[in-house]
């Protein structure tokens, strides 16, 4: 299944709750208009309060500031409030139609895998596939709308640090593409390793009878150790390349406040630059960088829930039982009274047409057995 697939199936799991979606992404767009505003109200502060003696300016701004701040956390309580509900609704409704469609799949798929392994299956990817419902990603979506804001301050107070601050870019482009990369193979890795210890945990735990009579537990007890060091391998390298990822990004980040201080410095020692100028120039730098690097991790992120889509979409289409629904009431035979025993003459039954399992059958069963 291509990746493009995966996504609009990942779309269309949005499809339902779109009023739901509208409020949120309003309530992001709001929140992100009122962090544009505090960086030029900290700017006023020390040019116009702190640097000039003018406490009523620093006592007025400092307010404006204190009402921005209490209205976007206010609204970011809105924004979770309705996360919340939708990312429970999303991870139900994925669930009820895993649920469903095994209620009507064909019986013949029941013997390529066990209960344990299709409950581990069906429990992960869903998991995975809730998680485009996280907070995360509509944190991404609030930084892209606060990114266009960020850009315009950056460029009225110094279009020269600006040019800095848009060099990193590509630098961490780069960076996240490879662990993208990296994290993508992992992640199958790890699933594909969960997947082999959930069908042969089934099978073991259903012939632990045998295992006992026959001294196979020793043989048994190093299969399993090997199984699960792999899972415990992939989760350990997981572990490492995310503690890479943050690592490289706070490196990058220190790397660019350096440079925008010393050029920083430099402006204001000639005059170019206010002080309150350039600590706004760094927080409108955070505006920016910040959501470039959230949506280039978006891809660090999908790489876990990619996965584990393209699992949970292949299973859903899996072939049903065909079913008819069209017989005429007239031909429903009336209930016959109860009988001493049932009989079958003659029964042959297969789940395929290739593989019997009954073949011209006679039998009986009597009443109460079975």
């Amino acid at each position: 299944m291509k990746d493009s697939v995966v996504y609009k199936h990942l779309a269309a799991t949005f499809k339902p709750h779109l009023k739901t979606v509208v409020i949120i992404v309003t309530c992001l767009i709001v929140s992100a208009g009122l962090n544009i505003l505090l960086p030029l109200t900290s700017k006023t502060i020390v040019d116009q309060g702190l640097l000039k003696g003018d406490m009523r300016a620093v006592v007025l701004y400092t307010s404006a500031a204190f009402f921005i701040v209490c209205l976007d956390k206010l609204l970011n309580v809105c924004k979770e409030f309705f996360r919340a509900g939708l990312s429970a609704q999303v991870t139900f409704s994925l669930f009820e139609k895993a649920y469903l469609h095994l209620t009507r799949v064909r019986m013949s798929y029941f013997k390529r895998t066990n209960e344990a392994e299709l409950l581990n299956q069906i429990s992960t990817d869903v998991g995975n596939v809730s998680r485009i419902t996280d907070s995360g990603v509509f944190f991404t979506i609030m930084q892209a709308f606060s990114m266009i804001g960020g850009l315009c301050g950056l460029l009225l107070i110094s279009w020269k640090m600006t040019v800095i601050v848009l060099c990193f870019l590509p630098i961490k482009y780069v960076v996240v593409k490879y662990f993208v990369k990296r994290r993508k193979r992992l992640v199958g890795d790890l699933i594909e390793g969960s997947s082999n210890f959930a069908q042969w945990f089934g099978e073991s735990v259903g012939g632990m009878k045998e295992q006992r009579m026959f001294g196979l537990i020793p043989g048994k007890h190093q299969q399993f150790s090997s199984k699960q060091r792999r899972i415990v391998d992939s989760e350990r390298k997981l572990s490492l390349l995310d503690a890479w990822n943050i690592a490289s990004e706070s490196i990058v980040i220190q790397l660019l406040m350096m440079l925008v201080y010393v050029v920083g410095a430099d402006l204001i020692f000639r005059l170019q630059l206010t002080v309150g100028g350039i600590f706004a120039f760094v927080t409108y730098s955070a505006y920016v960088t910040t959501p470039i690097f959230a949506i280039l991790n978006i891809g660090y992120m999908l790489a876990e829930v990619v996965p584990s889509a393209v699992r949970y979409y292949q299973f859903l289409d899996w072939a049903e039982e065909e079913t008819s629904n069209s017989v005429p009431v007239a031909s429903v035979l009336p209930e016959p009274p109860p009988e001493d025993h049932i009989s079958f003459h003659h029964v042959s039954f297969s789940y395929t047409k290739d593989e019997p399992i009954l073949s011209d059958v006679n039998f009986r069963i009597a009443r109460g057995k079975r």
